[in-house]
């Protein structure tokens, strides 16, 4: 049998290892600090795995909208979460990409990286509104970090089946002042510089239309890793919706589009139906107050789950 003393010269020496191993683990925290911009393309295709559909560029494009509200968690050297915590004017923000991979997730990673956002955009940034898209099982959740729902967004996406013929032409630099005036007056905040890049700095399908010299509505079809997403479709009537929405449909035969149409909006909500479209889950708009209310009346595709 052995000695008692033996035992007692293992069991501290367990004891010191698990201490130990403790202590180890205490010095290497888990920290948030400001996305790299040669990370964002990695971070951003997170999102394939999670089932969305981004842009292909939207990696580029978005961050650098305000580079300093893309946050990541990095925990023993490596990034493990992510959130976006975009800002427009410092006004409004609009809170997206909330990830943690996998293997970490239920530990409290992604509950600090969505306090440190709040905190960043309530305390430091200062904005007088806070939206995002929530799919429906978490609406409570929100509600809960005083969100309130406003109304669904429903998407839609049809394959290309036929040809169209373009009833408005594609966007060149001599609209985008006009672009830029009706974006504000729906918007409510200016993202001039957003959109110029959104519009010129992808391969994206655009269409315009003007009554005389008044633009009466856009639409930007961005490239996605599925197929095309016609977001925004801004428009003064339906009939102007739908023209623009044939304009991008015909440079793109073959292709899956999509789009996403507030609820609220009756008469976008028809435009689905003209284009045999087919529904797919929906999410809820959310915010945290009712300033810088859009103009819903001429929303009939909503700008992306990203940036609002």
């Amino acid at each position: 049998m052995r000695e008692f003393g033996e035992l007692l010269v293992e069991l501290s020496a367990l004891f010191f290892v698990f201490r130990h191993n403790i202590c180890m683990e205490e010095v290497m925290p888990y920290t948030i600090r400001q996305m790299l911009k040669e990370e964002a393309e990695e971070i951003f295709n997170w999102g394939k795995r999670e089932g969305w559909n981004c842009g292909l560029h939207d990696w580029d494009i978005m961050y650098d909208i305000n580079p300093k509200g893309y946050l990541v968690g990095v925990l023993d050297g490596k990034v493990i979460g992510c959130i976006a915590a975009v800002h427009y004017e410092g006004k409004y923000s609009h809170l997206a990409l909330l990830m943690v991979e996998p293997e970490y997730r239920g530990r409290g990673y992604g509950l600090a990286l969505w306090k440190h956002a709040l905190n960043y955009l309530n305390e430091e940034v200062g904005v007088d509104r806070i939206g995002l898209d929530a799919v429906l099982e978490r609406e409570k959740d929100y509600q809960n970090w005083g969100f309130r729902s406003y109304y669904k967004i429903f998407g839609y996406t049809y394959k290309v089946a036929k040809k169209f013929t373009r009833p408005y032409p594609s966007i060149d630099e001599r609209h985008f002042a006009d672009i830029a005036e009706y974006d504000l007056k729906i918007f409510k905040v200016n993202r001039a510089s957003f959109l110029h890049d959104y519009i010129f700095k992808t391969e994206a399908k655009t269409a315009v239309a003007y009554e005389g010299n008044r633009l009466v509505g856009f639409t930007v079809a961005r490239p996605c890793w599925r197929g095309y997403k016609a977001c925004p479709i801004f428009a003064d009537t339906t009939e102007v919706a739908k023209g623009l929405l044939e304009s991008v449909l015909a440079d793109l035969p073959g292709q899956m589009v999509t789009i996403e149409v507030p609820e609220p909006n009756k008469e976008a909500m028809r435009l689905p139906q003209d284009f045999d479209m087919k529904p797919w889950h929906p999410t809820v708009r959310m915010y945290t107050s009712d300033k810088y209310q859009q103009d819903i009346r001429y929303i009939y595709s909503n700008t992306t789950r990203v940036v609002g």
